[in-house]
């Protein structure tokens, strides 16, 4: 028997991978786990990224509410997991505050659905998201 998972079944479960390793991140500030792999739930999310937008495309589920879902959802997960950044003992709590609401600000252009060809020499999804990982690691001025 074969499972009938829509493309967005496959974007809800990458939203949920991020949100439960964000939460594991948060709950867990101080423990080395969750960061040795983060590269590994990065990787899946992007892999299942991939998966729903080829999903959609191959199986006639492509739709208004499908992409409106797949960009929000990445915003939310992006926020998921770089936001529990915050609680590291030793990083700048707000350059991970401004960091994530700088994405967010930066996907706007995805989320409104206003496309433009300045859009279009943005960096790639994958190349966006793991951009402010080493930024996190700023240690402030006052540590």
């Amino acid at each position: 028997m074969r499972a009938k998972l829509s493309a967005n079944d496959v974007t809800l479960g990458a939203l949920l991978l991020s949100a439960a390793h964000g939460a594991w991140l948060a709950l867990m500030p101080g423990s080395a786990w969750p960061l040795l792999l983060l590269p590994v739930t990065l990787f899946v999310r992007m892999a299942m990224n991939a998966i729903d937008g080829m999903m959609a495309k191959e199986h006639g589920q492509a739709s208004a509410a499908g992409a409106v879902l797949n960009e929000l959802s990445d915003v939310i997960a992006d926020a998921a997991l770089y936001l529990p950044f915050a609680l590291i003992p030793g990083v700048n709590a707000p350059l991970v505050v401004l960091v994530v609401v700088a994405g967010v600000i930066g996907e706007w252009p995805a989320l409104s659905g206003h496309w433009s060809k300045r859009h279009a020499a943005m960096p790639v999804r994958s190349a966006r998201a793991i951009a402010p990982l080493p930024l996190a690691y700023s240690r402030s001025c006052s540590a």
